[in-house]
Order: C-alpha cells, then structure tokens, then sequence
C-alpha cells in the first residue's frame, strides 16, 4: 500500500484508506491490504492492486491489475486499458 501511495504522489493524487489491493483465494478478498493494514504478501500469492485513488471534488478513479508474486517479482496475470471513460 506505501508503494502505490508513493507512486500516486509522483502524479499528484493521493489514495484513500480503503483497499489498495487484495488477496484473491476462496474468497474474493481474503486479506485487503490498505496503509492501515498492510498484510502480507508472500512469492505464490495472487494479488489483485486497484487502488481508489481521490481525485478531488467527491470523485474516486478505481483502476487495477491482478498479479502473482513471483520469485523475481510481480508477474501480471491481466493488464488494464489505458483508456479511462467518464460518466457524469
């Protein structure tokens, strides 16, 4: 969660405590991982990164990716559009 933090302030946005990312196992979400809470991520585990990022005015921008941690890193599972649509 403090690395998706970082990368959100290099662009200027900011992350609400809420889910920044998440296990995926026989439940959905088996351990949610947030600032406040930052879990455990161990090689072999799926995880899913979709932080709500607050992008001002009441307005949040939920993006995400689904990765297994690997023995060199993360490995991505899925990849997410660059393009963003806009309901009002």
């Amino acid at each position: 969660a403090q690395t998706i933090e970082a990368s959100l302030a290099q662009s200027g946005h900011t992350m609400k405590d809420v889910a920044g990312a998440h296990t995926i196992g026989l439940d959905l979400s088996e351990q949610i991982i947030t600032l406040s809470n930052p879990g455990t991520v161990a090689e072999g585990m799926v995880v899913t990164v979709h932080p709500m990022i607050d992008l001002g005015g009441g307005r949040q921008l939920f993006v995400g990716d689904t990765v297994l941690v690997g023995p060199r890193g993360l490995e991505r599972l899925g990849e997410t559009r660059d393009d963003i649509v806009i309901l009002d």
